[in-house]
């Protein structure tokens, strides 16, 4: 009896033992893999310069598009590509938790004294996400879907950090910037690139701000051209559209929608939904391009359409409502340019921004019926056989492929026939 004891005693020390050492390795290695997802987050926000291109790239495809050097199926299939570059979105609640994370404190102060006595400096632990990227990642994710105001704000509060390296400042005052020429405030815009070009002239962000002010000179110059000109409001529109100028356009778009016909509605709605996502009203803009879709399914605008409302659905991050109708309406459309937009999506990176309180946009219930019933599979229609007799004593079986003023076709076992509506004499169907 007291042997059956100690062998009991010793198994459950063991097994204490053992579970204790896992946790204590467990604890370890997930001390470690934080370390390193803090160093990795500070060398992400500090070398943006993929996010550099995407900025530049918004220039250039639309000043190709303005040029009429690319075409809106290349400049959509681009635009994605550059998007899928910059950073996802994730909300907080998909972040997972470490197991022991309560007990990592103590461990980490055992660690700390070891690397002390090394010599090495002590390793910080973070459960939550840090604090100090929540700004910026904020501004990143309003920059992303065209709230430019609020970006501004956001970038504003992250420079008050006194701990960022001069490469994230500069980085910062570069977005900053960029989110100042498309709010319109190009003042301000030039103001924050000079800064960069003239203190931060050793750091990347000062040869995108060059370029990006080159940009702003440019299309300045156009949008004076455009305005200035003669072309029909429509045109003129499309053009200021395509040069940022998305509040003067949508000015012009909105007298010009009082004026013209039926046959240019649709081309006016996807300009008027462009302006409005521009000047940061997703909703609006939602709205805008599901009529285009449901109204004109066969335009080339509505295509067009359907692919920005993947955009946005994408740039709201997570699985949303704007995503899967954009998809449901595909099975319509089967559209390749949109069809592999899709695909590009599902081999993105998962992980990148952090928000909290994510863009929450809705499809009207209208809108939303009108989309289903668009998109309903209806029933193949039922085959009609006739019996077709003519004036000369023929006599003609088959399915019915077309009917017109001048003749009947059938497919019959040797073939095609027409049979010219003067000669028929009677019509037999059998269904």
């Amino acid at each position: 009896m007291k042997n059956k004891f100690f062998i009991i005693l010793f198994l459950t020390a063991s097994l204490v033992i053992v579970a204790y050492l896992y946790m204590i390795n467990q604890m370890v290695i997930s001390i470690r893999l934080n370390e390193l997802k803090i160093y990795l987050q500070e060398f992400d926000k500090s070398e943006g310069s993929v996010d550099h291109i995407a900025l530049i790239a918004t220039y250039e495809i639309n000043k190709k598009i303005y040029e009429e050097r690319i075409s809106q199926d290349k400049a959509d299939e681009i635009e994605q590509k550059i998007n899928s570059l910059s950073l996802t979105v994730n909300s907080d609640e998909e972040m997972t938790s470490d197991k022991f994370h309560i007990f990592f404190y103590p461990a980490l102060g055992l660690i700390n004294i070891n690397r002390l006595i090394l010599g090495k400096s002590p390793i910080k632990y973070q459960h939550a996400p840090g604090d100090q990227f929540k700004d910026l990642d904020a501004a990143y994710y309003f920059e992303k879907n065209f709230l430019f105001k609020q970006a501004i704000v956001q970038y504003n509060k992250a420079l008050l950090n006194a701990d960022l390296s001069s490469t994230l400042k500069a980085s910062i005052l570069l977005r900053q910037g960029y989110c100042y020429a498309l709010d319109g405030d190009d003042e301000k815009a030039m103001n924050n690139y000079n800064k960069i070009i003239k203190d931060y002239s050793y750091e990347s962000s000062a040869i995108t701000a060059s370029i990006l002010a080159q940009y702003l000179e440019g299309f300045n110059l156009a949008r004076n051209m455009v305005l200035n000109g003669k072309s029909d409001p429509v045109l003129k529109s499309q053009k200021l559209v395509n040069l940022l100028a998305y509040e003067q356009a949508l000015k012009i778009i909105n007298a010009a929608e009082q004026k013209s016909g039926s046959k240019d509605l649709s081309r006016i709605l996807y300009y008027k939904a462009r302006c409005y996502s521009g000047l940061g009203q997703p909703e609006k803009a939602v709205e805008n391009y599901l009529k285009v879709i449901t109204s004109t399914p066969d335009s080339p605008y509505a295509k067009f359409s359907n692919r920005k409302l993947f955009m946005i659905g994408t740039s709201i991050g997570g699985d949303n409502a704007i995503l899967e109708t954009s998809k449901l309406i595909n099975t319509r459309f089967e559209d390749p340019v949109l069809s592999r937009m899709i695909e590009d999506r599902k081999d993105s990176a998962v992980s990148g921004l952090r928000i909290q309180n994510g863009i929450k946009i809705s499809v009207p219930d209208a809108l939303k019926m009108k989309v289903g019933k668009m998109t309903m599979k209806s029933e193949p229609p039922e085959d009609i056989f006739l019996v077709i007799l003519t004036s000369d004593g023929n006599t003609f079986k088959g399915k019915l492929i077309e009917k017109n003023a001048e003749y009947i076709s059938l497919e019959t076992s040797i073939g095609r026939i027409d049979v010219k509506r003067d000669k028929i004499s009677k019509v037999i169907e059998n269904r």
